[in-house]
């Protein structure tokens, strides 16, 4: 019995060291705190109108025609916002997913919105799997607005968002970046893992005499 609790401790800690975690951020004041040099993108060079496909190497793909800059609507960063060209907001139906040229570990982003709900109204979900629910967090002198951002120790690559509370929306201050965390390279994983099974090895003939 007791051989058996330690290699399975031994392999517990092999796979707590290859996991990833996730950190979800209920603010933008949070976020940008813990996330100071993330890159921030509001599109307000761009000119009202503007289609976008890709920009600064980032792929915009909304499932609803193309995403397109606009300053008709509330804005957190004056004066563009991000909607899509057939409504000039996205329903509560489309999607957006961002798609980056290379790993990312920090993604954050503001939604205008008549959506009041306490959390979840919005939803991110990264390529890994995690799907990250946004927070009532109002725009300045606004009594509505969301945000999601979060943080992860495994880069990702392509983050979409959706709206299972039901409403429309535009996108403002998308927020990116590689993150403090640190993720083991391959070969500290590799050299880590045969550490761990020689350990085991070594318990095995130990325990065996």
């Amino acid at each position: 019995m007791k051989k058996v609790t330690l290699l399975l401790t031994v392999v517990l800690v092999f796979a707590a060291a290859l996991s990833a975690s996730t950190t979800t951020y209920p603010d933008r004041v949070s976020f940008y705190a813990a996330n100071p040099g993330v890159t921030i993108e509001g599109r307000d060079g761009l000119a009202n109108g503007t289609l976008i496909n890709t920009l600064n190497g980032i792929t915009y793909n909304s499932s609803d025609g193309t995403a397109l800059v606009t300053n008709v609507y509330l804005a957190l960063s004056p004066p563009n916002t991000l909607g899509e060209n057939s409504n000039g907001f996205f329903l509560a139906a489309d999607t957006m997913t961002f798609v980056f040229p290379s790993p990312i570990k920090v993604f954050g982003i503001s939604f205008n919105t008549f959506d009041m709900s306490a959390t979840g109204g919005y939803t991110a979900s990264d390529n890994l799997g995690d799907v990250i629910q946004s927070f009532l967090d109002p725009f300045p002198g606004q009594a509505t607005g969301q945000f999601v951002g979060f943080s992860s120790t495994v880069g990702f690559t392509s983050v979409k968002l959706a709206a299972p509370g039901g409403f429309a929306y535009t996108l403002d201050d998308l927020a990116y970046g590689g993150g403090s965390a640190t993720t083991p390279e391959p070969g500290s994983l590799i050299l880590l893992g045969s550490g761990v099974l020689g350990f085991a090895g070594l318990l095995r003939r130990k325990l065996s005499l």
